[in-house]
């Protein structure tokens, strides 16, 4: 996004971290939620956001402020630890920079609001999920032969994504 000022009518789109909550304020920006907009996450329409997740947000600019169209939660990298050495553990695969202080062990199942350095995640937020399930990857395609990439992931079976976003960003969700 520009740092130009948006003109009434205009749309925005910022996949930022959110920086509060009441009210909402993403990229430094207070953005209003109509009431009817939910957020959509992989963890169920029953998530709570929090200051450090990230969110993917559609708004229209009407004059006097950010209107909400669609908000989408996004994790950098979902799925069972593999193993923990001090603040860094190993998720599917690629490395997580852990939070200061986070209580995470092998075999937990956690979801990562973060971004991603190279091949490596640096979190800003994590959640552990109960049960089993859900492993996700968001970031940059890079293609590995007859495989693809994404950080330190290696994914098999999967093609490469040819689609709207350009660029190779993808979104692979195995549930």
């Amino acid at each position: 996004m520009s740092d130009r000022p948006l003109t009434a009518g205009e749309k925005a789109l910022w996949q930022k971290f959110i920086e509060s909550v009441e009210p909402l304020v993403v990229a430094g920006q207070r953005i209003v939620v109509p009431a009817g907009v939910p957020v959509l996450s992989a963890l169920g329409p029953g998530s709570q956001i929090l200051i450090g997740d990230t969110l993917a947000i559609t708004a229209n600019f009407d004059g006097a402020g950010l209107l909400a169209r669609r908000m989408l939660e996004i994790f950098a990298i979902a799925g069972p630890v593999q193993n923990v050495e001090g603040e860094r553990a190993t998720i599917l695969g690629s490395e997580v920079y852990l939070p200061q202080g986070s209580a995470v062990a092998s075999g937990d199942w956690i979801v990562v609001s973060g971004f991603w350095s190279g091949a490596t995640v640096i979190a800003r937020r994590l959640r552990k999920v109960e049960g089993t399930g859900l492993a996700q990857l968001t970031g940059v395609v890079e293609p590995a032969g007859a495989r693809v990439r994404i950080g330190g992931s290696v994914v098999q079976n999967a093609p490469t994504p040819v689609d709207a976003f350009g660029g190779g960003v993808w979104i692979l969700n195995c549930l």
